[in-house]
């Protein structure tokens, strides 16, 4: 009984020993993530507060603050904020992506390298917020998924339907998280 006991917690233990050392994908150390719940612009009980003013300013105040290196921002850091169904674009018109739902987050332009998130392929986002709107940085799963045969940047997808559909440029792909 003792002997099995011990076998079974050494093993535990070793599997536990592996499991920390397991990569994720982004570095873990040095990362603290703070939730702030902003308005919602089109809420009628936002006033006149404007949630990209607010973050700009969080971002700032946490900036200044004594023995931070650096600060990003972004919804729901490293989880799925929304899912919902993808479509891409390609010779044949627009198509389902094959891919049944995926998920995504709004992220700053500094998101991924403070996070220690590896930018494999293409860009970051463009400086210009207009311009950046329209821009997706996804991971090699998901480009993969979605192109089989390769070339993913530059590419067209939609990762909502509806009113919020918005056709994305794709300018990066991150080792996956």
């Amino acid at each position: 009984g003792a002997a099995v006991f011990l076998a079974s917690a050494a093993v535990l233990a070793r599997s536990f020993v592996a499991l920390v050392r397991t990569p994720v994908g982004y570095r873990p150390d040095s990362l603290f993530a703070v939730h702030a719940r902003l308005p919602d612009a089109a809420s009628k009980h936002s006033g006149d507060a404007n949630p990209s003013v607010i973050a700009g300013e969080l971002q700032s105040a946490f900036a200044a603050m004594p023995g931070v290196r650096a600060v990003a921002i972004g919804t729901q850091p490293l989880t799925n904020f929304w899912s919902g169904p993808t479509a891409v674009e390609g010779p044949a018109g627009v198509r389902p992506s094959g891919v049944p739902l995926t998920g995504g987050a709004y992220v700053g332009p500094r998101y991924f390298a403070v996070a220690g998130i590896p930018l494999v392929r293409g860009r970051g986002f463009d400086r210009d917020p207009a311009v950046a709107a329209h821009e997706v940085i996804i991971n090699q799963t998901l480009a993969h998924q979605l192109w089989p045969e390769g070339g993913a940047l530059g590419r067209r997808l939609r990762m909502a339907s509806g009113a919020h559909a918005v056709w994305l440029v794709v300018v990066g792909i991150t080792g996956n998280v």
